[in-house]
């Protein structure tokens, strides 16, 4: 007769199964059970009746049992027909695991280990897990006491810890994953003066909640960016007060509440000047041009083109507005009048990009020309013959233009204190013309 070895954990029932071996051919058994407390004094147990089963509940102790097999043949006898066996268990303690749920970012790994409440002695451990809520399960590879997982999804782990006489204990835990945000780096080009909004784009993951840190540098002339930690939006107005592009590099950080940081990616926003040009004014002479010069404080990239308004001038002529913008601005304005005359334009500024299609458009300012009257002349030449050797005095006189007036004689002789007269003296041998001629200049310089 022997006994089978029962998985003997404490607390729990042993379960005894006797086979019997040899004896007579076509023979049938019944049992008879004895207990014991040391191994050799055994007392029959009568209470589970005479199968070859038996039960007992497991303590701490060793457990003695023996089966005695009888043959139910008529012709055996106890002495003759009868087989025994004998087992000794000691019950293990069974473990009693508990394990705690665990959180992690995608991407990243989270420890899991059960804790054993009776502090059982372990023989092997195993593991499964489970991404349908426990639904079905997989084995994993790993059989150690703790293990380190990095799932994508939320995910059921459970263990089993065995001891060597079969006792186990299973724990479950969940490890609840976060989405990691994720974004590529973007670039942004904005005018001076206006405001750049970071948007994800295909391809990024911003889960609902996302929100951001960043550290910014940004080069010379660039103001209005600056630094900021967890706030749901990247959005700030920027300025560029010189006449070439400036940039504002930012640092950003995505993260979701619960500590899940995405890797940091950059922001490169390119500002773009802005024209910016004071007033001006010029003057010039009746049916010469003016031309828009850029002064010092003015802010012109290059590129930059102008379109006008202007003033109706009903005394001037050769004026006229410009939609399409103009790379210089130079009209040429003729005084119809006698007097000064004034035209006013209203500039509108512009400077324009292709890649990425952008225009930049200043304030506009002011240009006032000032176009001076040309100065006349007239002066009065004698009538008659003069005599030969004889000098003759021409009298100029100078309208119109800005006055004092300057005078510039050619084959006449200008007076010192009042060159608007002038003599000329004839010729003492021959007889002929004298040719005579006069530039006068007014104030303005117009001739």
């Amino acid at each position: 007769v022997t006994l089978n070895d029962p998985a003997a954990c404490v607390g729990n029932r042993l379960e005894f199964v006797a086979t019997t071996t040899g004896g007579m051919t076509g023979t049938d058994y019944y049992y008879k059970w004895y207990r014991s407390a040391d191994g050799t004094n055994y007392t029959e147990d009568t209470t589970q009746g005479d199968d070859n089963t038996y039960s007992v509940n497991s303590t701490g102790t060793r457990v003695y049992v023996k089966a005695e097999a009888y043959s139910t043949l008529a012709e055996c006898s106890f002495s003759v027909c009868k087989g025994e066996g004998t087992k000794m268990v000691t019950p293990s303690k069974a473990p009693k695991l508990t394990m705690d749920d665990a959180a992690t970012c995608e991407g990243s790994s989270v420890t899991l280990e059960a804790t054993d409440s009776e502090s059982a002695t372990i023989a092997s451990y195993s593991w499964e897990s489970s991404t349908d809520d426990g639904a079905t399960w997989t084995a994993m590879s790993e059989a150690t006491k703790s293990i380190s997982v990095s799932p994508s999804v939320t995910t059921m782990y459970r263990t089993t810890w065995t001891t060597a006489g079969g006792c186990f204990d299973v724990a479950t835990a969940t490890v609840t994953v976060s989405p990691k945000p994720s974004v590529a780096d973007k670039t942004y080009t904005i005018c001076s003066g206006t405001a750049f909004t970071f948007a994800p784009e295909a391809g990024d993951n911003v889960p609902d909640g996302t929100v951001y840190t960043w550290s910014v540098t940004q080069t010379t002339g660039v103001t209005g960016a600056s630094a900021c930690t967890n706030v749901d939006a990247l959005s700030q107005t920027l300025s560029n007060s010189t006449a070439a592009d400036g940039t504002a590099t930012y640092t950003v950080t995505p993260s979701l509440p619960g500590g899940c940081d995405g890797d940091p990616f950059t922001v490169t926003v390119t500002v773009k000047p802005v024209p910016y040009l004071t007033d001006k004014t010029y003057t010039i002479c009746s049916g010469t041009a003016f031309t828009l010069e850029p002064k010092t404080g003015d802010i012109v990239p290059t590129g930059t083109k102008y379109s006008w308004t202007v003033e109706n001038n009903a005394n001037v002529t050769g004026w006229s507005p410009q939609v399409a913008p103009m790379a210089t601005m130079s009209q040429i304005l003729t005084n119809t009048s006698e007097v000064q005359q004034v035209v006013n334009y209203n500039v509108t500024p512009t400077y324009s990009i292709t890649t990425p299609a952008l225009t930049c458009t200043g304030d506009p300012f002011a240009v006032a020309v000032t176009v001076n009257a040309v100065p006349t002349v007239d002066y009065a030449v004698p009538t008659g013959d003069v005599c030969p050797g004889s000098t003759v005095t021409l009298i100029a006189t100078a309208a119109h233009g800005v006055e004092p007036y300057s005078y510039a004689w050619t084959g006449a002789t200008a007076h010192t204190g009042d060159r608007s007269q002038a003599d000329v003296t004839a010729s003492t041998t021959c007889d002929g013309t004298v040719n005579v001629s006069l530039k006068v200049t007014d104030a303005a310089g117009c001739e």
